[in-house]
């Protein structure tokens, strides 16, 4: 099973995303996990008319239009879907979304909240990850979490760590999130089998810095533990640059 996760930073917003779609498309996955598709329920319909046949389509959507939002496409029919973790204010901005699969794996998307440049919803993050982790201990048995984290979870990813230390996206009580995770049985699936750095799937549109590779590693997919043996690759696609995120690509096979 071929599993793709990218934020797209706004399906509509960005037409060139549909020729980073094609792209992605080539690697043929599976199940496709969109964060940030920032698109509204009349809209949605677009974006289920450019996989029609193909795909089937769930998504969560935010209260406010062109704001976040999450879908997941699927080439294996879904089984059930679930977009809230019980927290108004978090559900309520599309941030959310697991499917179960008829072949037996549960998925989740996720755009986890940014907590802005100052810092000031950093606490809400938090919060709203104490949520999720919650649920997701009630509910996923046999899961993968396709994620936007906004966080790098150590220093070897993101390029300046040192010049990062107090900002938003690398402070110590945002990395611990991601340590809870790994604690609680879920493995990042892209360090299975690479451990080296300077492997980014986000950049800065400003100061060159996709050129310069000036990144952080915020997208993840996370595996359960008794999966982690079927991880046989994982990589970032880092030539389909349609946003400010690159897609992360991982074959799964029993």
């Amino acid at each position: 099973m071929i599993i793709a996760s990218w934020n797209v930073n706004g399906f509509r917003a960005r037409a060139r995303n549909k020729s980073g779609l094609m792209m992605l498309q080539k690697f043929n996955p599976d199940v496709i996990c969109l964060q940030e598709i920032k698109m509204s329920g009349q809209s949605i319909s677009e974006l289920v008319d450019y996989f029609a046949g193909e795909y089937q389509c769930a998504h969560s959507l935010s209260s406010i239009n062109g704001r976040s939002g999450v879908c997941i496409l699927s080439k294996i029919p879904f089984a059930g879907a679930h977009d809230c973790v019980g927290l108004q204010e978090f559900d309520a901005q599309g941030r959310f979304l697991m499917v179960e699969l008829e072949n037996g794996f549960q998925v989740v998307c996720l755009y986890m909240p940014h907590g802005g440049r100052d810092g000031k919803q950093i606490p809400f993050k938090l919060y709203a990850y104490g949520r999720i982790e919650l649920f997701i201990k009630e509910h996923l048995k046999r899961g993968v979490i396709c994620a936007d984290f906004n966080v790098a979870h150590s220093s070897i990813d993101l390029a300046r760590p040192s010049q990062n230390q107090n900002n938003t996206m690398f402070t110590k009580d945002e990395r611990r999130m991601i340590d809870s995770l790994l604690s609680n049985g879920f493995a990042d699936a892209f360090r299975i089998h690479t451990s080296e750095g300077n492997h980014y799937s986000w950049w800065p549109y400003s100061f060159s810095a996709w050129e310069r590779n000036l990144g952080w590693r915020i997208d993840y997919i996370f595996v359960q533990q008794q999966l982690v043996k079927c991880v046989k690759n994982v990589s970032i696609i880092r030539e389909i640059r349609c946003s400010d995120h690159s897609p992360v690509l991982m074959d799964l096979q029993e």
